[in-house]
């Protein structure tokens, strides 16, 4: 499995077509001066994204 580190052939009529391989991640930063990203890094609106984040998340989880 992908999962284990190996690579999977996809066929098609028995011809190899494709290659699932797996992904290396990246190590992150969390000390990281650069807080914002994606859409966030050029939003004049909002001044601390986490917070904004936190905010439209509350209770997104607590549905138990």
């Amino acid at each position: 499995s992908v999962l284990r580190g190996e690579e999977i052939i996809i066929t098609y009529r028995g011809k190899p077509r494709a290659k699932l391989i797996p992904l290396k991640e990246k190590k992150i930063n969390k000390n990281s001066k650069k807080e914002l990203f994606g859409i966030w890094k050029d939003n004049k609106k909002i001044k601390n994204v986490n917070e904004y984040i936190k905010k439209i998340r509350k209770g997104r989880f607590n549905a138990c």
